[in-house]
């Protein structure tokens, strides 16, 4: 179609539907935006703008769903409750009033019958071309502008609309999104009481200011389209559009005032939110978003990334240090790092097997009834897999357990070693371990520990969680109740992937009793306990001459006698928080210190006397007990 009748139709457009009624949702060819045209090219799968023109647009949007219609030179495009298209040759035999009422709904009396007229007209081209295409192309020549003097070019303002839309529509989704919201007050509220005082938009506008001074860390290296983008996003993600309220000659007007930049040095001050240390150095939405596993943490992060793209080529060039910056900026909007305090994760060996675990069981020293308790549980486990490919019933699964017993008496060890047994059996995909304490669930404000407890929970997801001295949960002495909030969480979140989580928590024995006594929940979750026992001072013998092989040291015989003499006078002094192994290995490490000074003395050192623990290496057998014991 020529320029000449494009600029006819519309005409006839004004003429039928009053200019003062020509406003959103209705919009002439001249006044799309090319980021509503990318909009209604998704919504009508049938408009090829490579063989036809858009002429006018109704937009009746539903949140995101285009409703309504697009005229352009060749066919008639609507959606009512699907895409439709009808040549605008046949509109005068195929549209009508009922149509058009579902077309643009609300907006039905205001231009149903003028734009049901102008349909007909257009379709058997009854409209007079010559009146029209003289006036229309005199137009078209003192409309022109001339961009070539301008600092903001309308196609640098085109890729703004586009970023400044996709930012715009996340936090809109997020807006909407109420557990997000109350997650975003949790992770940046700084007291015991919450408030809906924080939205998206704030958390994106400190982010977007961030990456702009990450951009341009010095002053020499900002420019008036950089400025300008920051000002932009600074507006439209207030709900403000320069591009759509103001003309590009009233923009370049703008930027070339002085207030101009002294506002945006407002804006690159502006602080919208004081975050805690968890987020220095990161961006706060992606991080945040990445925390929770949330849907639109990739899009965020792409379009974060492609916002400091565009900012750093503002003058048509990447420098290699701003190259380093964009690398550095990708790696926080992708990668946020995930700071899990007092968590410690273990991964389960590449070429392990179920018999490689059981004879690490088998070879370790003591446990008895440890072995035997595990054992049973494999045999119960194997055969409850059995029935599943006979198609019986199977028990529900107990998985989750309970450690009781003193410091050092391989709590962590067996836990471990149980992720991998789990995996081996078919019950949990990748059978790490993620291990943890109060420091770890509990936070200091309110709402914070139920973030706290649900990542260290994603992160033990297919694994085994170990929460060791799982009591102190219980014992708030802050009087904020927090610990109970800890329980609470974990107690759902055990309910919800009781398919794919293991929950092992471990302590003394008495306090271990008294804490799942004191919630019901915890009795119904934890089915299995395991009693560890204090070491035999035999089996800490054992213990320290496995240290010792390990290390390639040999204890003589009357290093041994003496050795003895400090681990039966242990056993006898132990209390409910002897630490066994732990104390061993800390003999063993003052026994070495004590042969060191002794070699070097010898002259002629031997391998055999280098690797030879002598009695003397030996430390006194009470003095050594009573700092065990020392509290």
């Amino acid at each position: 179609m020529s320029t000449g009748l494009l600029r006819a139709i519309e005409k006839l457009i004004e003429d039928f539907i009053e200019i003062n009624k020509l406003q959103k949702p209705f919009y002439k060819a001249a006044s799309i935006s090319p980021l509503k045209i990318l909009s209604i090219s998704n919504a009508l799968p049938a408009l090829n703008l490579a063989k036809e023109e858009i002429l006018f647009c109704f937009d009746r949007r539903e949140l995101n769903n285009f409703k309504g219609f697009v005229l352009t030179d060749k066919n008639f495009h609507f959606v009512t409750e699907k895409p439709n298209v009808i040549p605008i040759t046949e509109l005068n035999k195929k549209i009508d009033v009922k149509t058009i009422e579902q077309i643009l709904g609300a907006d039905f009396k205001i231009v149903a019958t003028p734009l049901f007229q102008l349909l007909n007209d257009i379709s058997i081209g009854n409209f007079d071309k010559k009146s029209t295409t003289k006036s229309t192309e005199k137009n078209e020549i003192t409309n022109e502008v001339d961009e070539t003097n301008f600092e903001i070019p309308s196609a640098y303002l085109d890729i703004l609309q586009v970023e400044g839309f996709k930012l715009f529509s996340i936090i809109e989704q997020l807006n909407a999104d109420k557990d997000f919201l109350d997650v975003l007050q949790k992770s940046l509220t700084k007291s015991d009481v919450l408030k809906d005082e924080f939205k998206t938009h704030h958390v994106v506008l400190q982010d977007a200011i961030e990456i702009y001074n990450q951009i341009f860390n010095l002053p020499e290296q900002e420019n008036i389209k950089g400025k300008f983008a920051l000002a932009y996003l600074f507006e439209r993600l207030q709900g403000n559009d320069f591009a759509e309220n103001l003309s590009l000659e009233r923009i370049n007007e703008m930027v070339a005032n002085p207030k101009f930049l002294e506002s945006v040095e407002k804006v690159k001050n502006a602080k919208f939110l004081a975050p805690s240390d968890e987020y220095k150095e990161q961006f706060i939405l992606p991080s945040i978003l990445f925390r929770v596993q949330h849907k639109q943490f990739d899009t965020l992060a792409a379009v974060y990334n492609q916002l400091a793209i565009i900012l750093a080529n503002t003058d048509n060039s990447v420098s290699d240090a701003e190259q380093k910056t964009l690398e550095r900026i990708q790696q926080l909007c992708f990668h946020p790092k995930k700071n899990l305090t007092n968590v410690k994760q273990s991964s389960v060996p590449e070429d392990d097997t179920l018999d490689k675990v059981m004879l690490e069981i088998n070879e370790l020293v003591g446990l008895k009834n440890i072995k035997t308790d595990i054992q049973d549980l494999v045999n119960f486990l194997k055969v409850q897999k059995i029935r599943e490919t006979q198609g019986l019933k199977a028990t529900e699964r107990m998985l989750h357990s309970v450690f009781m017993g003193p410091p050092g008496t391989g709590k962590t060890t067996i836990a471990r070693l149980l992720g991998r047994i789990y995996k081996h059996l078919g019950y949990l995909s990748s059978g790490h371990i993620v291990e943890t304490d109060r420091a770890g669930l509990v936070a200091g404000y309110v709402g914070q520990t139920a973030l706290k407890v649900d990542e260290v929970v994603k992160a033990a997801i297919n694994g085994v969680l170990f929460i060791d001295e799982a009591y102190a949960l219980s014992k708030d002495d802050s009087g904020k109740d927090f610990g109970n909030e800890a329980i609470e969480t974990l107690l759902k979140r055990m309910e919800d992937h009781r398919d794919d989580l293991a929950v092992i928590a471990a302590g003394y024995p008495d306090e271990m009793k008294t804490f799942i006594q004191s919630n019901p929940g915890l009795q119904s979750r934890f089915n299995r306990y395991f009693k560890f026992e204090h070491y035999t001072p035999q089996e800490m013998m054992d213990i320290f001459k496995g240290i010792a092989k390990k290390a390639d040291f040999i204890l003589t015989p009357d290093a041994e006698k003496k050795l003895q003499l400090i681990f039966d006078g242990l056993y006898e002094k132990r209390n409910s928080t002897f630490g066994n192994a732990r104390v061993v290995r800390n003999i063993f490490e003052q026994v070495i210190a004590i042969q060191a000074n002794r070699m070097v003395l010898v002259k002629d050192i031997t391998k055999e006397i280098l690797m030879s623990l002598e009695v003397s290496d030996i430390p006194e057998a009470k003095e050594t007990i009573s700092k065990v014991f020392v509290f």
